[in-house]
């Protein structure tokens, strides 16, 4: 039942537009490619599918969804129950029928949700601190991942960054690094685990590519990547233009002897 009733989904949207693939499936239901395809085939009756993203596009439907609980209990009261754990066609279907009536995450929660994060981030902010201070340049490498902080009197420090994303000041807007095309995919490619939290609490700040921002959203939006990539601090480096981009460090550290700083430009 439930194999058809993804297939039945993943149809209706491949009428809707012809070149959506079973890939681009999974990746909204933010599950693996081969475990669709082995829900599909119907080789795993169930699945713990508590991380499962629906969104107002994207939803299995109410009533389909509705169908699924309704079965899974109504097959439960014909069974025995062994212990006290739900069965898990029950557990499925609850949980989808859960994440498909969720509401997005209220602005009092939101505010609450990332002021904590803010506030760990300062604390965060303040061991970077002294650890980088005093010194005269920085240079970033997107190639390498590698932020590095130096002097000629000083021996340099070194961390590997994530790019988070940036503020324009041109067009006030944020843009999140999974979604720019300009930052390379080795940079990015941890800032799709904030959107996917974005996804699975329903925080369209952490979905959306881009929106109206100025730079202390930026760093809120810094604070949030912090915790989910459980990174030591972050750091913000101003463009010429006046906007700045945000990133999350990893390992700081001195850097081993011998160590060339390349100061070509933050490519």
């Amino acid at each position: 039942m439930f194999a058809q009733i993804l297939q039945d989904e993943l149809s209706r949207r491949k009428r809707r537009r012809p070149s959506y693939s079973l890939r681009a499936f999974a990746r909204d239901l933010a599950i693996q490619h081969g475990t669709l395809s082995q829900l599909l085939a119907g080789a795993r009756r169930h699945a713990r599918l508590f991380g499962w993203t629906v969104d107002d596009r994207n939803a299995l439907g109410y009533r389909q969804l509705k169908t699924i609980a309704s079965a899974t209990r109504a097959r439960q009261a014909r069974r025995p129950r062994i212990g006290s754990a739900m069965p898990r066609p029950l557990l499925l279907g609850a949980a989808l029928l859960a994440s498909a009536c969720s509401r997005p995450m209220s602005d009092a929660d939101y505010a609450r949700f990332a002021g904590e994060a803010v506030e760990r981030l300062k604390a965060k902010q303040a061991w970077l601190e002294p650890r980088i201070d005093g010194y005269e340049h920085f240079d970033w490498n997107q190639g390498s991942r590698q932020l590095v902080f130096s002097s000629p009197d000083r021996n340099p420090v070194v961390a590997e960054v994530d790019f988070v994303g940036d503020v324009s000041a041109r067009s006030n807007t944020w843009l999140w690094a999974w979604d720019n095309p300009s930052v390379e995919e080795v940079t990015k490619a941890a800032s799709r685990r904030v959107r996917d939290l974005g996804r699975a609490r329903r925080i369209p700040r952490l979905t959306l590519a881009t929106w109206p921002a100025t730079e202390a959203d930026g760093w809120e939006m810094a604070a949030i990547a912090a915790d989910v990539l459980r990174a030591q601090a972050a750091y913000r480096t101003k463009e010429d233009d006046g906007g700045a981009t945000f990133m999350v460090l990893h390992d700081l550290r001195p850097a081993p002897a011998g160590f060339t700083v390349d100061h070509s430009g933050h490519e």
